[in-house]
């Protein structure tokens, strides 16, 4: 739900955003004073590695203010010939005002504004937030860069609020495609209809599907988390219910002394590979689960080949 405030409350909110942005601050604002609190604030955020984004009309900012702001290494700046817009937000919370970054404006003018949460905005099922970060692509589209940090120059444009889930989706399967060399993974549904990555025929008769979850985290190395592995077998109903048997038999010797967890109840589902959280307490950084996941599913698979039911697959 979004909430209205007064020039008090935009002041206060637009330091919240601040205060408790930790990967990401956008600013939107045609007119900004760039005076000491300004430069002090962006000098503040680049110590806690905050990337700062600002957005202004074209031809506000001087060569000498430029020059100042060239040694802020946290911070890109783009001009844009007519943008109008005040919006301010960082990964989680947006205020939306008619406040611009000027002394005069918060001293004198009486504003009004509104502030969006992410999170509260998911939860409403509303799209707000969605359509405001939209219009804010188009504005980044059509804006001119004329400063760049020093991460952006080295990584490229790559700002998460930019990202949609597909792209994100897309930069996962990029990774796994790099650690499973010959196994070809893409976005595919599963047998209910939800988005994960899977490699179709990963053995003959086998499917195997990472379940994923995409989120705007404040943590850039958990961007994104694997949930589990699940492997589809395709056999024949016989031969899966004898592989199940035997499965359901053995579970506890083939779990022994591993970090990770199998369930498989229903030969028509999934059999799921999961982090055992009383041994694994956090996820580690992606890439390297990525890499553990792979060797758990070749030790399950492998479990699978030495039986006849698993080798025969007509």
């Amino acid at each position: 739900m979004a909430v209205f405030l007064n020039t008090e409350g935009i002041i206060a909110e637009f330091k919240n955003i601040i205060n408790k942005a930790e990967r990401e601050l956008v600013i939107i604002t045609p007119f900004i004073d760039i005076k000491d609190p300004i430069i002090k604030t962006f000098a503040k955020l680049k110590e806690r590695n905050v990337e700062v984004l600002l957005i202004c009309r074209e031809n506000i900012l001087s060569s000498e203010i430029l020059s100042s702001l060239n040694q802020i290494s946290n911070l890109t700046i783009l001009q844009h010939n007519t943008v109008h817009a005040k919006c301010y937000f960082n990964e989680d919370n947006m205020i939306i005002s008619s406040l611009n970054l000027l002394q005069h404006s918060s001293k004198n003018n009486r504003e009004m504004g509104i502030l969006i949460s992410k999170e509260e905005d998911l939860f409403e099922e509303t799209d707000a937030y969605d359509d405001a970060i939209d219009e804010v692509k188009m504005i980044v589209k059509a804006s001119t860069i004329i400063q760049r940090s020093n991460k952006i120059t080295k990584e490229g444009f790559n700002y998460l609020f930019l990202k949609d889930v597909k792209i994100r989706m897309e930069e996962v399967v990029k990774k796994i495609n790099t650690l499973y060399e010959n196994k070809i993974f893409e976005i595919a549904p599963d047998i209910y209809d939800n988005e994960s990555i899977a490699c179709h025929n990963y053995l003959e008769n086998v499917d195997v599907l990472f379940d994923v979850d995409i989120f705007h985290n404040k943590d850039e190395k958990t961007e994104w988390q694997i949930n589990r592995v699940q492997l589809k077998f395709k056999h024949p109903k016989q031969q899966l219910q004898k592989l199940n048997y035997k499965f359901k038999t053995e579970i506890n010797q083939l779990q022994n002394g591993r970090n990770f967890r199998f369930y498989w109840n229903d030969i028509d589902g999934y059999f799921s590979i999961y982090t055992d959280k009383k041994k694994i307490s956090s996820f580690p950084v992606p890439p390297p689960l990525i890499q553990e996941f792979k060797a758990e599913t070749d030790y399950v698979l492998n479990y699978f080949k030495k039986f006849t039911e698993f080798k025969k697959i007509f």
